[in-house]
C-alpha cells in the first residue's frame, strides 16, 4: 500500500510520502489517496502492451512458419533451431515459432482475466482488483518476456532462399501492376482482355512497340474511332460475351464485338 495513502483516505500522521518515495527511486508520492488504494490500471496497461507486443511476435512467427513449409521454402533454419517428428525423425520443424504463436494467448487470455476480475467492483481497497486482478498479470508478463527471448534466435538464424523467392517472384507476374501504370502512362486508356505482349518478370525483351499492329494502345484507338451502332448506349460496345449467333451486322457496317464481347477490327 502507497505509503500516506492509508486505508482509503490518507493519514493524519506526520509522515512524508515524497521522501519515501525518493528513497524507493519514485518520481514522487501518492498523488490522490483513494486512487492509490483502489486503483490498478497501471498492470492493465502494462499487461495490455505486452499482449499487443506478443499479437505482433506471433505474426511474425507465423509468417516464419508458412515461409519455412515446402511448398513455400522461402526460409530456412539451421539445426539447432528445428525438430524432428516421433514419425519421421527426418523432417525439419521450427517447432519453437509455435510456442512464440501460443503465447500470445496467454497474455491477451491474462488481460481479459484481469479486466474480469476488476469489472463492477467498488472503487475502494478490494482484494478481487489488489490480489485477484493484479495476480493474473505476472504469468502474461513472463510469458511475452519469454517470447521476444524465443523470437531473437529465430529471426537471427533465418536464413532467406534467394533462388526460390526470385522464382516465386517471376511466376508471380508481381510486376502486373506496373506494366497497368505505363500504359496509362503512355497515353493506353483503354486495353483489350490480354496483354499478353507483356514481357516476363526479369527478361529484358521489349514489349511491342507503341505503334505496331499488335500493341494495345493502337488497338484502343482503333475501338475509339469505331462508330456505336444507332441507339446504342457507350458501355454496349464493351457488353458481356455473347452466346449462340453472332451479332448482327449494323446500319453502319460490320459489327465491331469479337465472339468474346470485345470490340476489334480485324486488323484494319
Amino acid at each position: 500500500m502507497p505509503l500516506g495513502a492509508g486505508a482509503v483516505a490518507g493519514t493524519d500522521l506526520p509522515i512524508d510520502p515524497d521522501r519515501t518515495a525518493e528513497l524507493l527511486g519514485f518520481p514522487h508520492g501518492p498523488l490522490h489517496a483513494t486512487d492509490a488504494v483502489a486503483a490498478r490500471d497501471t498492470m492493465l496497461r502494462a499487461v495490455a502492451a505486452a499482449a499487443s507486443a506478443a499479437l505482433t511476435l506471433s505474426r511474425l512467427a507465423t509468417d516464419l512458419q508458412l515461409w519455412s513449409t515446402q511448398e513455400f521454402a522461402f526460409v530456412e533454419f539451421p539445426e539447432r533451431l528445428v525438430g524432428g517428428s516421433s514419425a519421421m525423425p527426418q523432417k525439419r520443424n521450427a517447432f519453437l515459432l509455435e510456442h512464440v504463436k501460443a503465447k500470445a494467448a496467454l497474455a491477451v487470455g491474462a488481460w481479459t482475466a484481469s479486466a474480469a476480475a476488476m469489472k463492477s467492483t467498488p472503487f475502494t481497497n478490494s482484494i478481487e482488483v489488489g490480489t485477484e486482478a493484479v495476480g493474473a498479470g505476472w504469468p502474461a508478463l513472463a510469458a511475452v518476456r519469454d517470447s521476444v527471448l524465443l523470437t531473437q534466435p529465430l529471426v537471427g538464424g533465418a536464413r532467406p532462399v534467394r533462388a526460390r523467392m526470385e522464382q516465386r517472384a517471376r511466376e508471380g507476374f508481381v510486376t502486373a501492376t506496373v506494366i497497368a501504370n505505363r500504359l496509362v502512362a503512355r497515353g493506353c486508356r483503354s486495353a483489350p482482355p490480354t496483354t499478353s505482349w507483356a514481357r516476363p518478370y526479369g527478361k529484358r525483351s521489349s514489349p511491342a512497340p507503341r505503334n505496331s499492329p499488335g500493341s494495345p494502345c493502337r488497338r484502343a484507338r482503333r475501338v475509339r474511332r469505331a462508330r456505336r451502332p444507332p441507339n446504342c448506349p457507350p458501355c454496349a460496345r464493351w457488353s458481356t460475351p455473347t452466346t449462340g449467333a453472332a451479332a448482327p451486322a449494323s446500319a453502319t457496317g460490320p459489327s465491331t464485338s469479337s465472339p468474346g464481347g470485345w470490340p476489334h477490327t480485324d486488323g484494319a
